[in-house]
């Protein structure tokens, strides 16, 4: 073969994948992704409508937050973060207790249409169950397992204040389609209801799924009062996110090929 014919072969297939690749790299779609939280704070002192009980340790902050991730219709995640901080009163502080948050209702009553978190802060252990919307802690005894959770919560003592806090994503939670048509799981907006039951003397023993076999302990609480909500503040933040440039990709693959075309016709001369 000539070597005019392998040049000019080659710069034909050079010329037509260079087009190709100039024709193909754009300016990426973008895609918007939102980012709404919604975020409750409650300092020992202010004026929330709550009944408190600090037999346990006293109450001092609560924050809690529920974000949601979304692209367009689809949610990408869930995240409910929860953190509360006690002072020693009388020698104690919690190691644990048990948590329902609503979208605005005192959960008690509610049977079937929140979870129900267990704290087991000193095996550093999450449980959840479905809310039976009674006024005690025994909704995993026949209500519906909704995960575990090994090492997740985070907890600082200075000995004399100790906080207890977790983040989860709780999308697969809310999700749910077999427990009720009530069901909401973890969630709130502009409005919260808490039903919180800090202990101390935490017993908790497992099955060997993750499930409570057992949950003992001495509770204090901090609820919200009656019917009445309490009131969150929400932020929204949206950002554009670049699409992944797969055209760019396929073009630069084809100029590899094209590289080697020439390798091939020159060895051929």
């Amino acid at each position: 073969m000539k070597l005019s014919s392998v040049l000019s072969g080659s710069l034909v297939v050079s010329s037509i994948v260079v087009g190709a690749s100039l024709a193909v790299v754009k300016p990426a779609a973008a895609a918007s992704m939102t980012t709404t939280t919604h975020s409750y704070e409650w300092q020992s002192g202010s004026s929330d409508p709550v009944s408190v009980n600090d037999s346990i340790g006293k109450h001092k902050e609560i924050q809690a937050t529920y974000a949601t991730e979304t692209q367009g219709s689809n949610i990408l995640s869930e995240t409910f973060t929860w953190n509360s901080v006690f002072e020693k009163k009388n020698g104690n502080l919690p190691d644990g207790g048990w948590l329902v948050m609503s979208d605005g209702p005192n959960p008690k009553t509610h049977a079937k249409e929140f979870a129900i978190f267990y704290i087991d802060a000193v095996k550093n252990k999450l449980t959840a169950y479905a809310y039976n919307g009674e006024n005690n802690s025994k909704s995993f005894k026949n209500n519906p397992f909704l995960g575990s959770w090994d090492n997740i919560l985070n907890v600082v003592d200075d000995g004399n204040k100790r906080s207890i806090g977790f983040s989860v994503d709780v999308a697969g939670i809310n999700s749910r389609t077999d427990i009720g048509s009530d069901w909401k799981g973890v969630k709130f907006d502009s409005n919260v209801g808490i039903w919180f039951h800090a202990a101390k003397n935490v017993n908790a023993t497992y099955n060997a799924n993750g499930s409570l076999k057992s949950f003992s302990s001495t509770a204090g609480w901090f609820d919200s009062y009656g019917d009445q909500p309490l009131a969150a503040s929400t932020t929204t933040v949206t950002k554009e996110v670049p699409e992944p440039i797969t055209g760019t990709i396929a073009a630069i693959s084809a100029l590899g090929m094209g590289s080697t075309l020439k390798k091939r016709s020159r060895k051929q001369k």
